[in-house]
């Protein structure tokens, strides 16, 4: 949709709005025709602890969801200049789980008892053991059944019981229901008569007669509704709720309200995460099987645990809509160049507890840790593996006849790839220090440099690659990661610049030989020898659950990447360095993002177990890097990949056009990445 189609699309009334209340944050996502975010508002609030019961105030929620609906007007106002009058539907999801008990006349009879309680132990063993089934502590009936147990006086005049969003979706429409991925939350579910489970809630009532409960549970509970079924339309009293300016007008169809897991908790067999980078269809049927192994493994050891695969894999640019209309997998795999800005935009999870339950918040090496930290310490993810940057070698090539093949070096010149190189190229020029190519001033303005002499003594240096050396590939500015990786595999190419971590790239997935492949430093410049050194990192979605990051953890566990040794984490090492030799990848020493000596000592000694490789066409990369003979660089520090993406368009120009200025395209470029840090961080 075009920008004139969206104005007409919201104006016409067709929008479908989505308000979701996470733990921290209150968003509200408008959708458009293709199902892609088109406006969006949020609101920060905080729980509180008020008695020993975390919780939020009725009019905070209010409050809240006013303040996230009002700042989605200006949104849609400020970017399409047209007024949301009229919605086509609307949907409510909310931290799952909880308690929030009503009398016949709506009045709420306690606290809202949130998702983090977990004072409700007693009523859980005992539901369990009635039932059959593993009821957690946080649970609905689990509270429900320990108010009663603990003689609370306002349990008798229950009218009805509900969540967080089934409060919100009666109050706007009515409808006292819920999806039933939220219901499952409340009460165990029959899949077969997707409702509660019967036989259970006579169990329930049966109990409830014993303390002289005047209500049936059914009577109490929330219906439950399928996706798509007849939640409700929005009525007038509900439209003032959510704008009381009083512009959004009545009449919305209403979908049953979710809670932003749909999956219940982990010791019920119902935690369902959705696990991105899982091989496609078309991957190496090793690469497959080794993933399926993974899964059996997970079956047997964590049956309470259903793994998703999603063939997703990352790009900032599909990560973020996915991330605000709540679509993004449970877990994936972003660079290290992208952390600080999904953290920064409320795009991921907050993964602190989940880590600290499993022991491994000492482990984080320094410089991850601060990646994937926010300024108030909570993590949002951990480290997969680090990587330094060098050149992969044809070894083939150079034994017939040196550096050559029908492309000598490959660059790969397209998106953001050619900008990414050129950085370390840029500091071994002396880019670095007050000729950084970007930096803060002594009044905390973040400002770039592209036009310094050694940036630009870089750029010529690429110029001349093409026109003076005449070894880069011929179609440098259509080539990316993969293709570089291609022509090096398939000897079109005997050089290209890339990391430890892509030696499979290649190798197993593009034909060369381990025999005939090498790794070497990054070649040295006149000011010294850098490499970048960054990696990639597990990263979760923004509405995960407690229980899904546990669970994840799990997972983790059984790939061999938690920071910690047992069996499962030594066979998942196993697993993972077999199928690299067995689909005939390198099998490398690793460049370890956990501080832990004896995790590190035995993932050597499984890696030199199935060493596939002569060590002495590597150990120049890994001596440079242990010995410090090459100075070990992160990323650049603030919006790299548009950076990235400036200095690519400047090597495009110049590997093009022979007598390209390459000063002048240089401040070009300079110009247009200030702006954009004035705009984004610099505030001008």
């Amino acid at each position: 949709m075009n920008h004139e189609t969206i104005a007409a699309y919201i104006a016409d009334g067709k929008a479908v709005l989505g308000i979701e209340f996470g733990s921290t944050r209150i968003k509200a996502v408008l959708i458009g025709d293709d199902h892609a975010p088109i406006a969006s508002g949020d609101h920060t609030w905080e729980n509180r602890l008020e008695g020993g019961i975390w919780t939020y105030h009725l009019d905070d929620v209010w409050t809240g969801v006013q303040d996230a609906f009002a700042n989605l007007q200006r949104d849609v106002q400020a970017n399409y200049g047209v007024t949301l009058t009229n919605l086509a539907a609307f949907g409510v999801s909310g931290m799952m789980h909880g308690f929030l008990a009503f009398d016949e006349n709506g009045r709420q009879l306690a606290q809202f008892r949130t998702w983090r309680n977990t004072m409700t132990a007693q009523a859980a063993e005992k539901l369990t053991a009635l039932l059959g089934f593993n009821i957690p502590q946080r649970w609905s009936i689990a509270h429900l059944v320990q108010a009663m147990m603990n003689g609370e006086a306002m349990v008798p005049q229950i009218h009805h019981l509900t969540t967080l969003a089934g409060y919100v979706h009666y109050q706007l429409c009515g409808r006292n229901c819920l999806g039933i991925g939220e219901a499952s939350g409340m009460f165990p579910i029959d899949s077969d008569a997707l409702d509660y489970d019967q036989h259970m809630l006579d169990k329930v009532d049966a109990l409830a007669k014993t303390y002289h409960m005047p209500w049936t549970l059914r009577e109490i509970l929330p219906c439950v509704l399928c996706a798509g079924e007849d939640a409700g339309v929005m009525t007038a009293e509900g439209a003032k709720l959510l704008d009381p300016t009083g512009t959004l007008q009545p009449g919305a169809l209403m979908a049953p309200p979710e809670g932003d897991a749909g999956t219940g908790m982990a010791a019920t067999n119902s935690v369902a995460v959705r696990t991105g980078n899982w091989p496609a269809d078309t991957a190496a049927e090793a690469e497959k099987a080794l993933f399926e192994s993974y899964r059996e493994t997970m079956k047997k050891q964590y049956p309470n645990v259903t793994l998703v695969p999603d063939y997703y894999s990352y790009t900032l640019s599909s990560y973020v809509p996915m991330a605000k209309g709540g679509t993004a997998p449970s877990i994936f795999q972003p660079p290290f160049t992208d952390p600080q800005l999904l953290i920064s935009q409320h795009l991921v999870g907050d993964v602190t507890d989940a880590l600290e339950r499993a022991g491994v918040l000492d482990e984080f090496s320094p410089s991850y840790l601060e990646m994937l930290s926010d300024e108030n310490g909570r993590i949002y993810g951990l480290p997969r593996d680090g990587y330094v940057l060098g050149m992969h070698i044809n070894v083939a090539l150079f034994r017939e006849a040196g550096p050559v093949g029908e492309e000598g070096l490959v660059f790969p010149a397209s998106e953001t790839y050619g900008g990414w190189l050129f950085t370390n190229i840029a500091w071994n020029f002396g880019c670095v220090g007050e000729n950084a190519l970007e930096y803060q001033d002594e009044d905390g303005r973040w400002v770039c440099n592209f036009t310094s002499d050694e940036c630009v003594a870089a750029m010529e240096y690429i110029r001349d690659l093409r026109w003076k050396y005449d070894i880069l590939n011929a179609d440098a500015t259509t080539t990316d990661w993969a293709g570089a990786h291609s022509l090096l595999g398939t000897g079109e190419a005997a050089m290209n610049f890339a990391a430890d971590d892509s030696v499979d790239q290649p190798t197993s997935n593009k034909g060369l030989p381990v025999e005939d492949f090498a790794l070497i430093p990054f070649p040295a410049g006149d000011a010294g020898r850098y490499a970048l050194a960054g990696g990639t990192c597990y990263m979760f979605a923004p509405n995960i659950t407690e229980d899904q990051a546990t669970a994840l953890m799990a997972y983790l566990t059984v790939l061999g990447k938690m920071p910690y040794l047992n069996d499962q984490i030594i066979e998942g090492m196993r697993a993972d360095y077999a199928a690299k030799r067995d689909r005939g990848a390198p099998v490398l020493p690793a460049i370890s993002a956990w501080n832990d000596e004896d995790y590190n000592a035995a993932k050597q000694a499984i890696i030199d177990e199935y060493c596939n490789v002569d060590m002495r066409l590597y150990n120049d990369f890994f001596d440079s890097i242990t010995q410090g003979t090459i100075m070990l660089r992160s990323e650049e520090p603030v919006f790299a990949q548009q950076l990235y993406r400036e200095l690519t368009a400047v090597i495009q120009r110049v590997i093009t056009r022979e007598g390209a200025d390459v000063r002048k395209a240089l401040q070009k470029a300079q110009d247009s990445f200030q702006e954009y840090l004035d705009d984004e961080i610099n505030d001008y």
